[in-house]
């Protein structure tokens, strides 16, 4: 046996602090340390939790890769960086600092609408002009959207100097709002290939006030990051309800968050499945089977009112499928076509349309000629599409919730303390029995 000493650790990803009153609590300064003894991701969660409880640390990060650890720390309250490797030391590994740098503050955005700009040339002028002022770190203008952003430093120049400079290139200029942005996680449903996901992603990139929009099309998730100033959250969700998606907001990013999205997508799917099976089943089997039967095809062929017995069925039974199951198809299409786009919906609605079309025009054409030969009808066609098209998707969406979910309970897993042994100095083998 050997003697030991048992510390116990918080064991988990390093944590993302954000932290209020920077300010007044001074500059921050940033310690690279090399970091000797890690040999996995439980020994580089270890070093970040074991300096992060330092008064002062701020934020600490450590690459199993580079054998380094990043630690942002407040110099006013840690004023000797010894303790840091103090502290590693303490844990169980060796280090030694190799560098320590003032962390630069993050850049101010600033978004400008600028007006008047006709050609490339007026927005390059605009971006020189902006480029120009000291303090600017990048300058980007759109001449489309008639926008300028601008990252600056707030110590340097301010917002009304970036507004002047684009007035005195000859352009109108006005502030859309403060820069400072918000995000917002959206849980998307109704999504079917990337299309989908590439329209809700240009929709809200392309609003007033969203600096950045991405739509996973895996996770029927978006992200927006916007400025509150200019827009908010019910435009955001009006936005994408309006492409014709179901869309709910979320507290945070996450897989767990978009579940009961998921399973009302999956039940959604089934009562369509169901509805249209009911209605597409007897027509299949009445122009699939009974059609070569002796005695059922001649009820089948019976005339009422000029048509055939088997042809005012095939339209009735259709009928539902086409308007009622498949409406969330063809008004998907059509969102999808007024803006400009093709998608699965579109290829859908086509489809089904022409055949189910044709056979009406068939039916209405034999009745006025009889010598009109339809080559049969495609009532059944269109029905059976639409059918196996919401089987599919309802594979689909239950295949996501059982993904979505194995992936949470995995992450559950994750042991909350780890425990680290570290032999000292009279460690020694004993023979069996000892």
């Amino acid at each position: 046996m050997c003697a030991a000493d048992l510390v116990t650790l918080p064991f988990g990803s390093g944590p993302d602090l954000l932290v209020a009153g920077m300010a007044e609590a001074g500059a921050p300064s940033t310690a690279t340390l090399l970091v000797e003894g890690l040999h996995s991701v439980a020994c580089t969660d270890a070093v970040e939790q074991v300096l992060v409880t330092l008064p002062g640390v701020l934020h600490a990060s450590c690459s199993l890769l580079n054998s380094q650890a990043v630690a942002v720390y407040n110099p006013q309250q840690l004023t000797d960086t010894a303790v840091l490797l103090q502290t590693l030391e303490a844990a169980g590994f060796g280090g030694s600092l190799q560098r320590v740098e003032a962390s630069v503050a993050p850049p101010a955005l600033a978004r400008l609408r600028v007006e008047s700009m006709t050609c490339s040339s007026c927005s390059s002028a605009v971006e020189s002009a902006l480029a120009a002022l000291p303090g600017v770190r990048h300058a980007s203008v759109s001449l489309t959207m008639q926008e300028a952003k601008v990252e600056y430093d707030r110590g340097t120049v301010a917002e009304a100097q970036l507004v002047q400079a684009i007035e005195e290139a000859g352009f109108s200029c006005s502030p859309l709002g403060t820069g400072e942005s918000a995000s917002l996680h959206l849980a998307v449903g109704g999504m079917s290939c990337s299309s989908c996901s590439t329209a809700v992603e240009a929709a809200l990139r392309g609003a007033d006030g969203v600096l950045d929009a991405s739509v996973n099309l895996l996770t029927n998730q978006a992200e927006v990051r916007y400025d509150p100033d200019a827009v908010g959250p019910r435009q955001l969700v009006a936005l994408v309800s309006d492409l014709g998606y179901t869309v709910q907001a979320m507290e945070g990013p996450g897989l767990v968050d978009g579940s009961a999205l998921r399973k009302r997508e999956k039940r959604f799917w089934r009562r369509r499945f169901l509805l249209a099976l009911a209605f597409s089943a007897p027509l299949f089997i009445m122009s699939m089977i009974l059609m070569y039967i002796p005695g059922p095809k001649q009820l089948i062929e019976l005339d009422v009112g000029g048509f055939e017995l088997g042809q005012i069925i095939a339209f009735a039974l259709a009928t539902p499928v086409q308007f009622i199951v498949g409406w969330t198809f063809h008004k998907g299409a059509f969102m999808a076509l007024r803006r400009g786009r093709a998608n699965m919906d579109v290829l859908v609605s086509v489809g089904t349309f022409a055949a189910y079309i044709y056979s009406i025009i068939s039916i209405v054409v034999s009745r006025v000629e009889a010598e009109f030969d339809s080559h049969g009808l495609f009532f059944e066609t269109s029905a059976l599409l639409i059918t196996f098209i919401c089987l599919g998707k309802y594979l689909e969406a239950a295949a996501k919730g059982r993904t979505s979910s194995a992936i949470s309970e995995l992450l559950k897993l994750a042991p909350a303390t780890a425990i680290l042994c570290e032999a000292d100095a009279q460690a020694s083998n004993l023979p069996p029995g000892g």
